[in-house]
């Protein structure tokens, strides 16, 4: 059995994955335009007095090329691996302490944390009357909850000049690394962590994430609206972004530009895993069983899309022909996933969204491996397959 339209679910699935309750319905509120008194205290960034200018800067540059260039990231001829594993990642960690005891009632915190993200961002940034689509307001370009959650609107490729890599389906500039699934409860005066990693330019949105979990904590968390205090952020180095005591942003560390040196390595054989459910789709449907090739495909993919619209500099649009040849050789030897069924409640749509994926572990054997060993790399740090900036498609490679 190598795909199907709705994989069967495995009777293990439900542990330590579980469908999520639905989530508690709060009274609207009506929008304010960035209240929170953080704004007025931000340093080293002039966000607020450049955002339009640096949507439109994006635009032009991705689009100031005719299509038919490519913007290879090596002067030599040919193409290699190269031009799908540099990308320039940004990543923080967010500590929070709850006022009270802290539940959470799905195992997959990483839905839970991106949603009310996703609210608190938009509470504080639009402008118009809660029920108006984002499709209908002039102010997407320069929105930062549209820049962020709804980047189809106010991005173009630089391929087809439209908002789209196909269709649709423009990558989200974040991706969300939820705590530990396997503690629920955190009691009042504890901390629990997530990371938050973005991509290329639009690590220069951090203060609003910053200012919107903020104001998260000050509305409340989970069913209970459990309030909390955002203590610290910290960048990849270790240095504090922000801090509760100083309610400052600072400067936080440039962006790192994977991949990362992989001292010669030369293995012949790997393991994939599959933190969090993994959802591939090859000829339209999502793939239960994890063929290397496949997690080529869906990482080439991801990687390629966040290039060409948050990182065009790496940004190349060639065939990797020879490289999917080798892929298709390497073999897959042993497999220990399962397919795990998860439910999201869309408060935006108000439909249940399945978000179904494999879990597990999968070894492969090849000559060739140490040629995707980058791609690889970096997958770990952008995630793989669909709905990643849910901390979905998480891999490791062992």
């Amino acid at each position: 059995m190598n795909s199907r339209t709705h994989p069967q679910r495995h009777p293990d699935a439900a542990a330590p994955w579980s469908r999520p309750a639905t989530p508690h319905r709060t009274p609207q509120h009506k929008p304010s335009r960035c209240a929170d008194a953080l704004w007025v205290k931000i340093s080293s960034s002039t966000l607020d007095n450049s955002k339009a200018n640096m949507v439109n800067s994006i635009n032009n540059q991705l689009c100031d090329e005719p299509s038919g260039r490519s913007r290879a990231p090596h002067a030599r001829e040919g193409l290699t691996m190269q031009s799908v594993s540099h990308l320039a990642v940004s990543r923080f960690t967010f500590g929070c302490t709850p006022e009270a005891d802290l539940v959470f009632t799905s195992p997959f915190i990483g839905n839970t944390l991106r949603g009310a993200l996703g609210m608190a961002l938009r509470r504080m940034n639009c402008v118009m009357p809660h029920d108006t689509p984002c499709t209908a307001c002039t102010q997407c370009a320069t929105c930062a909850y549209a820049v962020l959650f709804e980047p189809r609107l106010g991005l173009r490729s630089p391929l087809t000049g439209t908002a789209a890599v196909h269709g649709h389906d423009v990558p989200r500039p974040f991706v969300i690394q939820p705590p530990d699934h396997t503690v629920r409860r955190y009691p009042a005066g504890a901390t629990f962590t997530f990371g938050l990693t973005i991509f290329g330019e639009q690590a220069s949105y951090l203060p609003y994430f910053i200012a919107a979990f903020r104001r998260l904590g000050k509305i409340g968390f989970g069913p209970d609206r459990i309030t909390y205090r955002l203590q610290s952020v910290t960048d990849h180095t270790g240095g504090t972004v922000y801090s509760d005591d100083h309610t400052t942003v600072r400067q936080p560390a440039p962006p790192v530009v994977h991949p990362v040196s992989l001292n010669g390595a030369h293995p012949h054989a790997i393991t994939v895993r599959f933190v969090t459910p993994t959802r591939i789709k090859v000829g339209g449907r999502y793939q239960d069983t994890p063929q290397f090739s496949y997690i080529v495909l869906a990482a080439e993919r991801r990687i390629r899309a966040l290039q060409q619209f948050y990182d065009p500099r790496h940004y190349n649009n060639q065939p990797l022909t020879e490289l999917h040849r080798l892929a298709d050789a390497v073999r897959l030897t042993h497999a220990r996933t399962r397919w795990v069924d998860l439910e999201r409640i869309s408060r935006r749509q108000h439909t249940a969204m399945q978000l179904g994926g494999i879990v597990g572990e999968a070894t492969y054997a090849g000559e060739q491996l140490h040629r995707f060993l980058p791609l690889l790399r970096l997958a770990e740090v952008t995630h793989l397959g669909k709905n990643c900036a849910f901390g979905l498609g998480r891999v490791e490679v062992v």
